[in-house]
């Protein structure tokens, strides 16, 4: 009897599977979307905190600095802590202030100066449309009209309500309004945590050696210890770096005369923090830039920037940053289009010193093996 009903419906046995496997994996996805969903509440939760702790590991340095000064006037250490946290954060924005008030109208100016650029642009997308709606009968006029400013501006009148707007206002009003917050509760948290640093470090020890047996202990504080010191020299060195080229590039810019110097140089300089793409990152809006302007400009920055970026592969990094993180070079490149990929931007500037702390605990653990076995491998 079983092998009649088999034989009767075993046509329906494949749509039955393609179907049952359909129905597991969109109940597996749904499933996974709202674990995702509820993750990304979290993350928002806790964002401001996680960027205190990266504030307070920014400052940590400076602080100790200060306190050591202050010591020298001042006998009660709590009080010489605190003022050194408090000059710690005011000297961060003084330098951030200072940033904006100096560079910030040089950069708008520059952006203004951009503006006819912009015009020859859409000129030379009229041009290519007419061009192609003659010879092949393509229509792109929308996509020209579009380009104009005025044209995108009547295009949102026209597509939005007032009630559209007034939303987008009262939600873009509520974004600003939570950003300032969260950048309060970091800010208070980074202080926190400098304050209380060493009450913090021992009440994680301490959780750690209560949770785990010794030994497990003694590791993960090994690898704390790895970690700290990787992301300090990697980060603080990259800062440096980086500011160290970009004032270097302003100042070949004014040597050899090219425009858009301030704008040009700080984009070169942010995106330098980027390992192996940052430069071309940075570069490339340069190049195009000035090739607008004069197209010979734009070879001579091309190889201009070209020259900083090996002064600063081959000479200034490895000065600054010398072989710390003891990665081979695809490892970086490994390291950087993954957490790229993964988290965008700061997945990029992260993912190297997180790598280099995965390869050396990954090497420590295989030359671990082969002593025991007793193997040299040359």
């Amino acid at each position: 009897m079983w092998e009649k009903i088999k034989e009767k419906y075993k046509g329906y046995a494949l749509p039955f599977i393609c179907i049952t496997f359909y129905v597991v994996i969109s109940l597996v996805a749904q499933e996974i979307k709202f674990i995702a969903n509820i993750l990304n509440v979290f993350l928002k939760l806790i964002s401001p905190f996680v960027w205190g702790f990266g504030l307070a590991f920014l400052l940590v340095k400076p602080m100790k600095f200060f306190e050591k000064l202050l010591l020298k006037f001042i006998k009660y250490q709590k009080l010489a802590r605190v003022i050194a946290t408090l000059t710690a954060i005011a000297s961060l924005f003084l330098v951030i202030g200072l940033v904006v008030i100096l560079v910030a109208p040089q950069i708008f100016s520059s952006v203004e100066r951009l503006s006819p650029l912009f015009s020859q642009i859409e000129t030379q997308i009229n041009n290519i449309t007419d061009f192609l709606y003659n010879q092949y009968s393509v229509d792109l006029s929308a996509l020209a009209n579009f380009t104009t400013y005025q044209n995108i501006v009547v295009s949102f009148v026209n597509s939005s309500t007032t009630t559209k707007a007034i939303t987008y206002g009262l939600s873009f009003s509520a974004s600003t309004l939570r950003n300032i917050l969260n950048a309060l509760i970091s800010v208070i948290c980074a202080m926190y945590l400098l304050i209380d640093k060493e009450k913090f470090q021992r009440y994680i020890k301490k959780i750690n050696y209560a949770i785990f047996n010794k030994q497990t202990a003694d590791n993960l504080v090994g690898i704390a210890t790895l970690a700290k010191n990787t992301f300090n020299n990697f980060i603080i060195g990259k800062l440096i770096d980086s500011l160290i080229i970009g004032i270097l590039c302003y100042i070949g810019m004014l040597i050899f005369r090219f425009e858009y110097a301030v704008l040009i140089s700080f984009v070169v300089g942010i995106t330098n923090v980027i390992p192996v793409f940052g430069p071309f990152i940075g570069g490339i809006p340069g190049v195009v830039i000035l090739t607008l302007v004069n197209p010979m400009m734009g070879l001579w920055f091309a190889l201009f920037v070209f020259a900083l970026q090996q002064f600063d592969g081959n000479i200034l990094g490895p000065y600054i940053l010398g072989d710390k993180l003891g990665l081979p070079s695809i490892g970086i490149l490994i390291s950087v289009v993954i957490g790229g990929g993964l988290f965008g931007f700061m997945g990029m500037l992260l993912g190297v010193p997180v790598f280099a702390i995965i390869y050396e605990l990954s090497k420590r653990k295989i030359n671990e093996k082969l002593q025991e076995k007793e193997i040299t491998v040359e």
